[in-house]
């Protein structure tokens, strides 16, 4: 045999073997997502593994059958391929209940994906890409699994801020499900409020999501998907480093690989989402790469690529979040000063300028304007003592090993290893680097003076600084410029190693022992990381609940608005409560002064026949705090009740719950809700406090609800009357204001006389009511509330909202141009010739 025949089989070997080590990446990667955001995480290993290997069998069949040198040829061989691969997944899946829906979905993802992947994984001919090439992808992808583990799952993670996430994403979802597009405001179950955050100030977050549930059919829950979208984005995250990291030092593979990896595993990108909850932190922070790119290039090159870049990344991480956007504008700005600003008087700098400003338009001015659209938002900033004292208590624990047990703001922190990286390449830049991209070790030196207590400087600073960069940043600058700075120490080593003449000489001559030492260094750096990192899976697995079937906190009768989704307000209206709130019941009838309440369907099924009433006595068998309380209450499926509670104790602190099949709820008293107890009408005891708890299951069978009775405050005695009770049957045709439909919000209601209907929706300006078939006045209530204007006799009522003109064409403009840059970055990702775009770097 020839040697050119040998090295055409070597070659060949090599191709296949890169094509089924990105198969099985792909299609195992595919089988525990599949697996475990369906909630079938309990499958036994052997099914998983026939899937998986079924999978990369049928994807690399489609690879084999569409090569050029095969009888079929292109898509008709992938076609077959395809084929086969859904009928084997059909047999496959069929013990395990995935069902063959899933089946197919898993053929045809798994085959788009590798096919997508492998094109770009491509050098800049038609060669397919090299097998390290494709170990380097699925090393990458294996370690952002593994570190982010915990969120490959159905069920709930994380505290009172995902569960809001979790909602709000859901009400999204449920409106798109509807046919609403495009969603302006909440309007389902999960915001009946009218919440804006983050939809209005953030959407990536519920747009990611959206895309994700149109994508996997509609077929996950929620809160799957809410892990889902989080999950894409660790990936996003991390592939997003390494290809800008490809650009940067292109002929260092493994090098990058490495900078990568330590970069995954700094605690600065793992504590937002493992302790801080902080979901619209972490989808802005794949775009953040790009914006560190087009710093380095501003620095390095001419042209206008460097500002292009910047424009991309800043436009899309103002769509993720305001904080970590405003603080990557004010870098931005700044290095495009330092390094721009002596050629500001030539005509090229000003095309790239407005060039930049145009891309940057183009996206970004959707959030900004959407945002200062909105009337009634909260205008109140933490004061600058509040930032000093976060500081200082994040500081020196954000220097030391992380705690196991301790989970404040220390835990955002660098990590030892990607600082002596940033410390590393600053010094490398300093005394070897010509032409130095002196911008970033300008924000390596800049970012710790905003979260440190540097003296003079960071209190100086949050003292001076205008309040509006406090009111978006919050009192705690590590929670946004921690992440930030663990990526400028990644770029920063990156450029530091760049190839140039002295450090050509100088690595030529760092070999022998000195580079068995860094490498030893290097793997000891590696080990310690992989330990701190798994510190907060660990630690995560602790908030992780119901795992398989339904979420009970996210089930329409259990839902929790939270504060969060009134927090965007500029206040909280008197009835809001910590728990359970009924849309249903949340109606009110005023006066065309509002200084009478005519009407309150909380109020109004007192009338209505009890099915239930008595003494709730509060018993004690086991000389504690906790109290369960007799008798129980029988709830049919499906049915709505009103429990009205007249309290027979004074207002004491306390809790309340009350607990059944898919049903619970809790109530702090003597109010639960945000204000005192002269003055809020939450449910409670104090003494103007609502007394009228809304309670309904979808269990297939009766339900005995029981009541548990906390008060830690009163004296332990074996029982005493706690309240009479009664409990009502009602729907919505059977209270006075009956609500017909949420999406969109429609009511029925009879007036004696003229009136206003006070609803639940928090006002923001831009509603819009019709009132049988006429333009009818909305105004804002005391309350801040939306209130329509009601004529006597019967009134059909639909309230519906509407953004600025200005809003909505900004919105079209920003989704063309998002899904425009989308497909051109594809498009110059899988180009079959050489290029020297940003995205299609050299060979990976």
């Amino acid at each position: 045999m020839s040697e050119s025949a040998t090295g055409t089989q070597a070659t060949s070997i090599k191709s296949v073997s890169a094509q089924a080590l990105l198969a099985t990446g792909v299609a195992s990667w595919l089988t525990v997502a599949a697996v475990n955001f369906t909630g079938h995480f309990d499958l036994p290993y052997r099914s998983l593994a026939i899937i998986a290997l079924t999978l990369t069998a049928g994807t690399h069949l489609s690879w084999w059958l569409s090569r050029p040198n095969h009888p079929f040829l292109g898509i008709g061989g992938r076609t077959i391929g395809l084929v086969v691969t859904g009928i084997a997944m059909v047999f496959a899946v069929k013990p395990t209940g995935l069902g063959p829906g899933t089946a197919v979905w898993l053929a045809i993802t798994a085959g788009g994906l590798t096919v997508l992947i492998a094109r770009i994984l491509q050098s800049g001919g038609a060669a397919p890409a090299s097998l390290a090439c494709v170990l380097r992808v699925v090393l990458l992808g294996l370690a952002t699994t593994v570190t982010y583990v915990p969120f490959y799952h159905a069920g709930t993670i994380g505290a009172g801020d995902a569960h809001w996430y979790r909602l709000m994403l859901a009400d999204y979802i449920t409106q798109l499900r509807a046919g609403v597009f495009p969603v302006w405001i909440g309007q389902s179950e999960y915001a009946f409020n009218g919440s804006t955050a983050p939809l209005r100030i953030a959407p990536l977050f519920q747009h990611e999501g959206g895309l994700l549930d149109l994508l996997t059919f509609r077929r996950l829950t929620a809160t799957a998907l809410c892990n889902l979208t989080l999950v894409v984005n660790t990936l996003a995250l991390t592939y997003a480093i390494f290809i800008c990291l490809r650009v940067m030092i292109p002929a260092r593979p493994w090098l990058r690989t490495v900078l990568t990896l330590f970069a995954i595993l700094s605690p600065a990108l793992l504590a937002p989402i493992y302790s801080g909850d902080q979901y619209m932190t972490f989808v802005a922070l794949p775009w953040l790469p790009l914006v560190l790119l087009g710093i380095w290039r501003l620095g390095v090159e001419t042209g206008r690529r460097g500002t292009i870049e910047i424009a991309l990344g800043l436009g899309m991480m103002w769509w993720g979040h305001a904080p970590m956007a405003m603080w990557a504008t004010v870098a931005s700005a700044a290095a495009w000063i330092w390094h721009r600003g002596l050629h500001i008087h030539k005509i090229d700098t000003w095309r790239g300028v407005l060039l930049g400003a145009a891309v940057f338009l183009s996206i970004g001015a959707y959030p900004f304007l959407s945002a200062t659209s909105l009337d009634n938002v909260l205008n109140a900033a933490p004061q600058p003592i509040e930032v000093k004292q976060a500081v200082e208590l994040a500081f020196p624990g954000n220097f030391l090993p992380v705690g196991y047990k301790e989970r404040g703001l220390s835990r955002y922190q660098p990590g030892y290893a990607l600082l002596a990286f940033g410390l590393l390449g600053a010094v490398a830049i300093l005394l070897r680097n010509r032409g130095r991209p002196t911008a970033l070790v300008l924000t390596w030196l800049a970012l710790p003076c905003l979260m440190l207590p540097v003296p003079l400087i960071t209190d100086g600073f949050w003292q001076h600084v205008p309040t509006v960069v406090i009111r978006v940043n919050n009192a705690w600058p590590m929670q946004r410029l921690m992440p930030f700075w663990a990526l400028v120490m990644t770029f920063l080593c990156a450029a530091a190693f760049r190839p140039n003449e002295s450090l050509k000489t100088s690595v030529g001559n760092f070999r022998g022992p000195g580079l068995a030492a860094a490498g030893v260094l290097v793997l000891l750096a590696f080990t310690w990381s992989v330990r701190e990192m798994w510190k907060f899976p660990t630690a995560a697995t602790g908030t992780r609940t119901e795992s398989g079937g339904d979420v009970q906190s996210m089930l329409p009768q259990n839902i929790i608005l939270t504060r969060y989704s009134y927090t965007a307000f500029s206040r909280f209206p008197y009835t809001y409560t910590h728990g359970f709130m009924d849309p249903l019941l949340e109606q009110r009838l005023l006066s065309p002064d509002e200084s009478e309440i005519l009407l309150d369907n909380s109020r109004a099924v007192v009338a209505l026949p009890a099915s239930q009433q008595g003494v709730l006595t509060a018993v004690n068998d086991n000389n504690s705090t906790f109290y369960l309380t007799r008798p129980r209450f029988r709830l049919r499926p499906n049915q709505r009740y009103a429990l009205v509670l007249d309290w027979l104790v004074p207002p004491e602190f306390g809790y309340l719950q009350l607990i059944g099949d898919r049903v619970f709820r809790e109530y702090q008293l003597p109010s639960s809700g945000i204000y005192n107890i002269y003055e809020s009408r939450a449910f409670g005891n104090g003494p103007v406090a609502g007394k009228t708890v809304s309670l309904w299951t979808d269990a297939r069978e009766d339900t005995e609800v029981y009541g548990i009775y906390i008060a830690p405050d009163r004296p332990k005695i074996p029982e005493f009357p706690l309240a009479r009770f009664s409990l009502h049957e009602f729907s919505s045709d059977r209270l006075p204001i009956r609500v017909t439909k949420l999406i969109p919000y429609e009511a029925e209601v009879f007036v004696p006389e003229a009136a206003w209907l006070e609803t639940a929706k928090v006002w923001t300006g831009g509603y819009r009511a019709i009132v049988n078939g006429l333009p009818a006045e909305v105004a804002r209530s005391a309350q801040d509330l939306v209130k329509v204007k009601l004529s006597p006799g019967s009134n059909t009522v639909q309230l519906t909202y509407e953004p600025p003109k200005v809003v909505f064409i900004a919105y079209v403009i920003a989704l063309f141009s998002i899904f425009g840059w989308f497909a051109w970055a594809l498009n110059c990702l899988m180009a079959r010739k050489p290029t020297d775009l940003p995205a299609a770097a050299e060979q990976a």
